[in-house]
């Protein structure tokens, strides 16, 4: 099964769509940055000026793209989390198979050990192309804005006191982010599988592309209309949490 894993990472690393999904998602999570963190830089010189007044500074824990709602970023990168997990990986298999590939990989490889590295690396591939962007944008919060505690007094952070782990996030924040970057990357991947799962009936690219962010959408339109947003992934992916 190492020969099948390896091939697959290093198909994975020379698609330009893997390499695609990452710049778009880069874009808006840097673009988030320049727009939303870098300009609260000039609240921190008022601040040193009178730090026993009652202005509080801003944390990059409530400005970075996963810890704010305000920001078109945010909302159009968690939105986007199934299309740019399925853009790795995911159309992969029903490529493989229309075109015939499989059958000359099962002549000289176990079917069973082509499946499971497929579908193994299809699910890394969907999550590191969604958890990377938001890496990327924590390093340039905490290289602008400092990492003092959240405070609930404060009112600045978007978690409130009756939110999941809210006690957890105003005691250990960077724990919280953490496993709130687990949960993401899993979700994402879970939908790279998906797409994947699909493109096993289905040979059409577009259908495989959008499905997952059917999926998405709908659950969004249902809980939505049924007040269910707690079950609702996009409410509840963002660490910020767009529903209480």
């Amino acid at each position: 099964m190492k020969s099948f894993f390896k091939m697959e990472i290093n198909r994975i690393l020379r698609n330009k769509m893997f390499w695609i999904a990452l710049l778009i998602g880069a874009i808006l999570t840097v673009s988030q940055y320049f727009m939303f963190v870098l300009p609260n830089v000039q609240y921190l010189d008022i601040y040193k000026d009178n730090p026993f007044g009652t202005l509080c500074p801003h944390t990059w824990y409530e400005k970075w793209i996963g810890g704010e709602l305000a920001s078109s970023q945010s909302y159009i990168f968690f939105m986007l989390i199934p299309i740019l997990s399925v853009l790795p990986h995911s159309l992969s298999l029903a490529n493989d198979r229309s075109s015939g590939y499989t059958y000359n990989l099962f002549v000289r490889g176990n079917k069973k050990k082509y499946y499971i590295s497929k579908y193994i690396t299809t699910f890394i591939s969907g999550g590191l192309v969604v958890v990377i962007p938001l890496l990327i944008n924590i390093f340039l919060s905490i290289c602008t804005l400092p990492s003092l505690i959240p405070d609930p007094s404060t009112g600045t952070s978007m978690i409130m006191d009756n939110m999941m782990w809210a006690e957890f996030y105003f005691e250990h924040p960077n724990l919280y982010i953490f496993f709130y970057l687990l949960i993401i990357f899993a979700f994402a991947g879970c939908m790279a599988v998906l797409g994947l799962t699909i493109g096993t009936s289905v040979y059409n690219s577009f259908m495989i592309t959008v499905m997952p962010f059917i999926f998405y959408l709908f659950s969004y339109a249902i809980s939505t209309l049924n007040n269910w947003g707690k079950y609702c992934p996009f409410m509840y992916l963002t660490p910020a949490q767009r529903v209480e």
